[in-house]
This record gives C-alpha cells, sequence and structure tokens, in this order.
C-alpha cells in the first residue's frame, strides 16, 4: 500500500465512495452496510457505523457537516428488496439526525449549494426534498412566531 493512501480495510466488498467538496473527508461504504469516514489529513477516523444492509450512494454538504447515506438492497434478480433507506449524518456530532424510508429504489441523492436540502430521486420518479433538521427547527420557529400576537 503507499504511504499517503487511506486505509480502508474491512472483510466486505466496497459499495461506494466519496469524498465530501472541500476534501477534508474520504467515506467508504461496504455491501455488509458498514461505513468509514476518514479525514484525509491524517487517515484518522472521523467515524464508523454499521446499518443493515448495502451502501449505495453518498452526498455531503458543502460545508461537510452532514453526509447524506442511502441504503438498497437487491435481490438476484435486480429487483429492489425491502431496504431502501436514506440517513442523513451529523459527522461533527457522529450521529444520525434524519431517516427516510422508501418503498422504491434510490437512484440518487444530492444537497443543493447551500447544503440546506437534501434533493431524493427514487425508480418512481419521485423527487423529494428534505430540510436539514437545524432548517426545519429555524423554519418552525419562524412560523410560530409570527403567528403569535405579541
Amino acid at each position: 500500500m503507499r504511504k499517503d493512501a487511506l486505509p480502508i480495510e474491512h472483510d466486505s466488498a466496497v459499495s461506494e465512495i466519496a469524498f465530501s467538496r472541500r476534501g477534508r473527508y474520504f467515506v467508504a461504504g461496504f455491501d455488509d452496510g458498514a461505513v468509514r469516514i476518514r479525514r484525509t489529513a491524517d487517515g484518522g477516523k472521523a467515524a464508523e457505523f454499521k446499518y443493515g444492509t448495502t451502501i449505495s450512494k453518498f452526498a455531503f454538504t458543502p460545508d461537510e457537516r452532514y453526509l447524506a447515506i442511502s441504503t438498497s438492497m437487491h435481490d438476484r434478480k435486480g429487483d429492489p428488496e425491502d431496504d431502501q433507506t436514506v440517513f442523513v449524518w451529523d459527522v461533527d456530532k457522529n450521529e444520525n439526525v434524519i431517516r427516510m424510508d422508501y418503498q422504491e429504489y434510490i437512484r440518487h441523492i444530492a444537497f443543493d449549494a447551500q447544503g440546506r436540502y437534501l434533493h431524493v430521486i427514487s425508480d418512481g420518479q419521485t423527487a423529494q426534498v428534505l430540510w436539514l433538521p437545524q432548517d426545519m427547527f429555524d423554519e418552525a420557529h419562524l412560523r410560530l412566531s409570527a403567528n403569535t400576537p405579541q
């Protein structure tokens, strides 16, 4: 292995890899549902966790705080089985903050340029836009404040 290579040794096959936009993190997902996030500066572990099924897609927010992860399990005929899920992981806090379950295979996930919205496109051509947790809280607070007599 090259001296400057990032280690991703694992017992299961790699199913997806990605770098964060600024290059601070490298993430690898595996067929057994494991996810390993490494700091690119030193190769050190930023986070490791495991979901129940194959990791299929990654998307970082531009500020590298959140990582969207989609899982998709396929049977031998190529048809999706029951597990099509999108998770949003808070890299700084090392915790899952959103989980969305889908009935259709997830084709694409991406954050907008500001990192406020997560776009999810599934096989049924469903395009869903999700707000991040802080934005949902801020919007709810604004709406409540606007509707509350002073």
